[in-house]
């Protein structure tokens, strides 16, 4: 029934022409001013102060309906494009499960305002937000035949984290091992320097 005052074509139903061509109001009419006059009270008493404040001038349903209707579109848009711009700025600088979490909130509020992203564009994304250390592991997924979902990407990249924490930690005591058996060696030429002069 509300749908009937979303409209305004409808008040031309409503209204009957007499045969010298003026409007004449019908009881149909009057009692849809009616309904219509409560219903923008209704809904007028319903905004905020700053909502309200874009209703000025408007004098039925159908205006306020449209009104309101282009004003949360285009909020709807520029928050698409917010997130759309957040999701491919995002960089994996923190865990993996930090990171997935991060995107998946960013795509689930896509979904929300009615921008739902696929599964392949949530895997790109994860992908395209690697660093340089990933860039094998891109390349296996991507040499892969058939598609992945993004809980097995979530998954093997766990997986290639822990991979890449224990390589570097090898290369860390690598490093360490390394720079004692130079300062030994230091320490032995200095000795050896200090007998030959």
């Amino acid at each position: 029934m509300l749908s009937y005052f979303l409209d305004d074509s409808c008040i031309l139903k409503l209204t009957s022409t007499s045969d010298d061509g003026t409007v004449m109001t019908t009881p149909a009419y009057i009692l849809y001013k009616q309904q219509d006059n409560l219903l923008v009270a209704w809904l007028l008493a319903s905004m905020t102060t700053p909502l309200l404040t874009q209703m000025v001038g408007l004098r039925s349903t159908a205006q306020i309906w449209t009104t309101l209707h282009t004003y949360f579109s285009s909020h709807t848009r520029s928050q698409i494009k917010k997130l759309k711009l957040n999701l491919k700025q995002l960089k994996k600088d923190q865990s993996v499960s930090t990171y997935a979490l991060g995107i998946k909130r960013t795509v689930d509020a896509l979904a929300l305002v009615g921008a739902p992203v696929s599964v392949e564009d949530h895997i790109e994304v994860i992908l395209d937000g690697l660093l340089s250390d990933y860039d094998p592991f891109v390349a296996f997924v991507l040499s892969r035949g058939d598609p992945y979902i993004v809980a097995e990407i979530e998954a093997l990249l766990l997986v290639q984290e822990e991979r890449l924490e224990c390589h570097n930690q090898v290369l860390n005591a690598s490093c360490h091992c390394c720079i004692h058996i130079l300062a030994s060696c230091k320490s032995i030429l200095r000795k050896i320097q200090g007998q030959i002069f």
